[in-house]
């Protein structure tokens, strides 16, 4: 999921994300040069959730971030997901 200046939204998705039903799944967040609290909120998240990445990126662009996170997949699927 990359994530740029998503403070108003993050929240909700983030909980949207942990609420789903299949408890076999994991997210990797793409922290993307936020100059919001973004990354604050993301590394608050994964703090005590192990099925949770944060990387932080200089803030490329959507395309390097989205490269970056499949680089650190272990699944059988991906859903792209915008926060």
């Amino acid at each position: 999921m990359p994530v740029k200046n998503a403070e108003p939204y993050l929240r909700p998705c983030l909980e949207s994300i942990a609420s789903q039903s299949n408890a076999d799944w994991e997210l990797i967040a793409v922290n993307d040069g936020s100059e919001d609290r973004s990354e604050t909120i993301l590394l608050e998240f994964a703090s005590n959730r192990p099925n949770v990445q944060v990387i932080n990126n200089k803030g490329t662009g959507i395309v390097d971030a989205l490269k970056l996170a499949y680089a650190y997949y272990n699944g059988d699927y991906v859903h792209r997901m915008d926060a």
